[in-house]
């Protein structure tokens, strides 16, 4: 089901459970009856919990929808963190068997996983198309905005085109040279080692990116807390065309709800 279906298919879910949920009779009530071994006092009790449950349900689902309809086609930072944030809450707030009914139905969480990966990839992006296009934008800020972008890029398994990655690694090298620091010379040789790499159509290993002189770049270092240790390295090497293979631990609401809140 593509993420355009999935609004409409939670209020149809939302509205059935309300609904549901607040008829106590019928075949539901025989169900618990028999699953609470005919005692009617705890089949009443399962019930009345089974009520609220749909509610609350009802309640959360609904809230779903504005922050899963925010990351369609957002590409701003601030916004899909917030969107992060909000759906981590409704989850959190889901009954366990609401949550699993819902994953086993629409695969709500592994296709809110990917609507967070794909706005997220927009922000890297934008984020390495702005900078390229802002000539007269200032050294550092640009240089800033490309690591970052290419960080949130490799993040999402993915890299720039494979026609940009020159224009995105000329860039950093006469960005770099302009600032003209020791920091920013260990960077270039390694940069300019990468990009030989690249037009030789070489698989180009780690250690061309993964060098520790990157370690010492100030826009490289503030992104060390977005990431788990010894990764952010990794993910701009992937940014940048790599391919790397990983494994992370846990969801990509995880993830951003762990780390990207930080920034």
């Amino acid at each position: 089901m593509p993420l355009p279906l999935i609004i409409p298919a939670l209020w149809a879910v939302t509205k059935f459970t309300v609904i549901a949920g607040a008829v106590k009779g019928t075949a539901l009530s025989a169900v618990r009856l028999v699953q609470n071994g005919f005692d009617h006092e705890a089949t009443l009790k399962q019930l009345e919990e089974d009520v609220n449950a749909s509610k609350t349900f009802g309640i959360d689902t609904v809230k779903l929808v504005p922050a899963l309809a925010k990351l369609r086609l957002s590409d701003d930072y601030l916004e899909i963190c917030a969107s992060a944030k909000a759906l981590e809450t409704v989850l959190k707030q889901l009954p366990e068997t609401m949550r699993a009914g819902l994953n086993k139905s629409i695969n709500l969480e592994i296709r809110i996983d990917t609507a967070l990966k794909q706005a997220v990839y927009r922000c890297g992006a934008s984020l390495v198309a702005h900078a390229l296009s802002e000539a007269n934008a200032d050294t550092t800020t640009r240089l800033k905005a490309l690591y970052l972008g290419l960080m949130l890029i490799g993040r999402t398994g993915h890299s720039v085109p494979n026609e940009n990655i020159s224009t995105v690694l000329d860039t950093l090298v006469a960005l770099h040279r302009t600032r003209a620091r020791h920091d920013d010379q260990k960077a270039v040789e390694c940069l300019i080692r990468h990009s030989e790499f690249n037009n030789d159509h070489v698989q180009v290993t780690p250690k061309i990116i993964l060098d520790k002189s990157f370690a010492h770049i100030p826009e490289v270092l503030s992104l060390y807390e977005l990431a788990s240790p010894g990764m952010t390295l990794v993910y701009i090497a992937n940014g940048l065309g790599n391919h790397i293979t990983y494994n992370e631990t846990g969801s990509f609401l995880t993830y951003m709800t762990t780390y990207l809140k930080k920034r």
